[in-house]
């Protein structure tokens, strides 16, 4: 709100005591502040719908441009479910773009798509339509200038062949369950009759737009003293998607403004053109009652028609009105002007100027001739005589900008100052106005300048946070807890969590939010090590406690204690912003471990045996994908029996033609160490080493070898790669015994050579060899996978190779089976697939 100064300057004071005079009781009025923290409206029906909405970049794009003396934070809603955070810098602009779908093109009656702006320090808003050769812009009052009755004011619509074009108002409500009557001045969409009331409920953010077209309508009075009266404050705006000024000349272009309360009015306006180069501009008046005269310089005076009355004027002027009125300036045609169209602003009567104004002038191109032109931007001023060399804009003397034109028979001045785009400052030591505007071919905006208010101290409360950890061993994920509460009733839209660790120490797997994070947009920002954001915004209000983000961390190689930090802001608030903090921190001891994994090796079956060496292949059938520096083989054997002396390495996958000298361990055990450099990684099976073994005794006996192994790596997280013994029957090559005898001495009594054919349709053959001559029988069994006999036979012959003809029932159905065949207490499986 701007503040009234009483200078030491004699003059002023001799001013202040003429304005009074002049002004009367209205001095005693409020002053509506043009800046704040709440604001409501909706944007009423553009040009969009004269365009060919196929062409997307032809389409308007609407913004707010935030401007504030303080640093802050904002967010824009809507109860269609939109949501936009943003932050401001002191004497900055912010520009946000709005989602097109929020314009109320094709909406008649209640939407719910209202905007409601909040911020956390005092802003002026500013609304641009922009669209070439048809955009426009309206300031945007704070809630605290809203009020309960207005009073439409607007201006004609004509249609052009094949348009449909709209005079309209849209009413938002700034609080729940509020009640509205709306009055009509003529017939409107949606069967809504002249005269006949509207009686709507809307809630905050939400809204009811009024159209009317150009059918059977008054074109130069349109829904002007349409009637809005509602239970608690609503925002007003006014829009024509298709404006001609004069009447009855083409010079299409959208018209909006957001409209004073009905209680702003007054009798005595002072009115400049809105820029230098002695265009004509309309002064537009309009009351509650319909018969008043407008009192111009020079003693000439207008008469009003229906409760309007319009009078051009091309320099600054005086007018005077013999009822309470509110005044407009509309600017005129491209028909008439070599550049601009029409725009509407509101004209405040002087007991609303103020002595400070902020403001952002746009960047915006048009076009002259179809070829890009930036627009042309003034700021027109009206103010008194007597202060003129103390009023600044941006810090400049203001005359400097233009030529100041007096104010017949008033202590009045109006200048029309071009300025460039950016953030610009009015100040003056005495009340001003002022009003802003832009012209480009075929194209205008105009919006009265914002003011400043004083900073507001921020509420702070405590928040809670907490930070759990499971345990951290060496080399292995832990994963970290992070948990809050969500404060609800205080409305926190803001969320901004800073965690940091040592990336020295961990290394961070992921982060991934917990329930408590939920609705609005979270995003979870690790591109810096060490630093973890996570930060949301629009969030519904909601109640929550538990779990915020799980972190998983995996800890170094080394016993070190670290320590995790979090540090929560929480933004936001309904009446008064808010941010409530919290700190927690956790320390991590790490716990040493070792990973053990497992790796299979197995001697091969096809040993072979000369003389007194007996040779055994070592083969690995799988490892881990690591880098192994050494592989160590265990072996166990019947040291009575045989004797280790290498491990051959020709035929290795090591691919090595080396042999390595066992390490004698105990009297049954000796070891194979092979260091493998540099690392080697065992990525397909084959043989690792054969073992020779020296046999250094006559008799005829069979032992077995075992063999266990490990793999080691020497990385910072060391493996221990372990496997499975794997064992081999050991049979001493003599020069004494046949087959037969040396089977026997196994204690084998027979073998399956074969079973053919294998897959089988029905009949299959067994190929055994048999060790001994006894007389009883062989069984053969089939076994299903569960472990059930589903057939049985048996044979008997003395002969030491036989085959043994097996014929399937035919109820036996397909799949795999396995083939046991048991004599003399000894059993041999093997697997038998039937395919029917």
């Amino acid at each position: 709100m701007g503040r009234i100064y009483l200078s030491a300057n004699n003059v002023n004071r001799l001013l202040f005591a003429f304005l009074i005079l002049c002004f009367g009781a209205q001095l005693h009025a409020q002053v509506l502040p043009r800046s704040g923290t709440h604001f409501t409206f909706a944007i009423p029906e553009g040009s969009d719908n004269l365009i060919d909405p196929n062409f997307p970049s032809s389409l308007s794009v609407v913004t707010l441009n935030i401007v504030s003396r303080f640093d802050g934070q904002g967010i824009v809603t809507s109860p269609s479910g939109y949501c936009q955070e943003f932050s401001f810098a002191a004497n900055k602009v912010t520009t946000v773009t709005l989602a097109y779908n929020l314009i109320l093109l094709h909406d008649l009656g209640k939407s719910n798509k209202g905007i409601l702006v909040r911020t956390s320090q005092p802003a002026n808003i500013t609304l641009h339509d922009f669209l070439d050769n048809a955009g426009e812009a309206t300031q945007i009052f704070p809630d605290e200038a809203l009020d309960t009755a207005y009073r439409i004011s607007s201006w004609g619509i004509y249609n052009d062949p094949g348009e449909d074009n709209h005079s309209q108002f849209v009413v938002t409500a700034t609080h729940d369950t509020t009640d509205v009557i709306i009055i009509p001045s003529v017939n409107s969409l949606g069967n809504h009759q002249a005269g006949v009331p509207i009686n709507i409920r809307l809630n905050r953010g939400e809204c009811y737009i009024v159209k009317a077209d150009i059918n059977g309508l008054p074109s130069d009075v349109s829904l002007t003293n349409s009637a809005v009266n509602a239970t608690k404050p609503v925002s007003v705006m006014i829009g024509l998607s298709c404006a001609y000024n004069p009447l009855g000349h083409e010079s299409c272009n959208e018209l909006l403004d957001e409209i004073l309360p009905k209680r702003v009015v007054g009798t005595t306006f002072y009115v400049a053109p809105l820029r230098d180069n002695g265009s004509v501009c309309t002064a537009v008046f309009t009351s509650a009652k319909p018969d008043f005269l407008v009192l111009a310089s020079g003693g000439f005076s207008f008469p009003s028609t229906n409760g309007m009355a319009y009078v051009d004027l091309s320099r600054p002027q005086v007018f005077t009105t013999t009822e309470e009125t509110q005044c407009f300036i509309l600017t005129r045609g491209s028909d008439f002007e070599d550049e601009g169209d029409p725009s509407i602003v509101s004209v405040l009567p002087p007991e609303q100027y103020i002595d400070t104004m902020l403001w952002f002038t746009p960047d915006f191109t048009g076009k002259i001739q179809y070829v890009p032109s930036p627009f042309q931007d003034f700021v027109s001023v009206i103010y008194p005589k007597a202060s003129q060399s103390q009023i600044l804009l941006d810090n400049k003397p203001l005359v400097s900008f233009g030529t100041p034109k007096d104010i017949s028979g008033t202590p009045m001045t109006g200048i029309v100052a071009p300025i460039g785009t950016g953030i610009h400052l009015l100040t003056s030591p005495v009340p001003v106005f002022a009003v802003v505007s832009g012209f480009a071919d075929a194209d205008g905006y105009s919006f009265l300048p914002g003011s400043i208010g004083d900073k507001i101290k921020i509420d702070t409360g405590v928040a809670m946070l907490s930070i759990s950890s499971t345990k951290a061993s060496t080399c292995r994920n832990f994963d970290v807890d992070i948990s809050t509460f969500v404060h609800s009733p205080d409305a926190l839209s803001t969320f901004s969590i800073t965690i940091t660790y040592d990336p020295q120490v961990l290394s961070l797997v992921s982060t991934n939010l917990a329930h408590v994070a939920q609705g609005g947009q979270w995003i979870a920002d690790t591109r810096t090590p060490g630093i973890i954001l996570i930060t949301a915004s629009c969030v519904r209000p909601f109640t929550d406690s538990g779990s915020l983000a799980i972190l998983t961390f995996t800890a170094g190689s080394k016993p070190i204690k670290t320590t995790i930090t979090a540090d929560l802001k929480e933004f936001g608030g309904e009446i008064n912003y808010k941010i409530f903090t919290a700190s927690a921190q956790i320390d991590i001891p790490t716990v040493v471990v070792r990973d053990t994994l497992k790796a299979i090796l197995a001697l091969d079956p096809t040993r072979t045996s000369s003389a007194n060496v007996v040779r055994t292949p070592v083969r690995i059938i799988s490892a881990p994908a690591e880098p192994i520096n050494e592989l160590n083989l265990f072996v166990t054997y019947n040291h009575d029996l045989l004797v280790l002396d290498h491990a051959d390495l020709t035929n290795s996958v090591l691919g090595s033609n080396v042999s390595v000298t066992p390490i004698p361990l105990n009297s049954t055990t000796d070891q194979i160490s092979i260091k493998l450099s540099p690392p080697f990684i065992f990525a397909k099976p084959g043989e690792v080493a054969e073992l020779v073994f020296r046999s250094y005794v006559t008799d005829n006996l069979s032992d077995q070898i075992h063999v266990s192994s490990t793999l080691q790596n020497l990385r910072d997280c060391p493996l221990d790669i372990l496997s499975d013994e794997s064992s081999s029957l050991y049979i001493r090559n003599d020069s004494c015994g046949d087959p037969t005898v040396r089977a026997y001495m196994q204690n084998k009594a027979f073998a399956i050579t074969s079973i053919i054919p294998n897959p089988t349709t029905n009949n299959f053959r067994v190929d055994f060899t048999r060790h001994l001559f006894t007389a009883e029988p062989i069984r053969i069994a089939l076994i299903d996978l569960l472990g059930n006999q589903i057939w049985t036979t048996e044979y008997q012959s003395s002969f030491t190779d036989e085959s043994v003809a097996c014929e399937i029932p035919s109820t036996i159905h397909s799949g795999d089976y396995l083939l046991r065949v048991s004599a003399m207490g000894s059993t041999e499986t093997k697997r038998v697939t039937i395919q029917r």
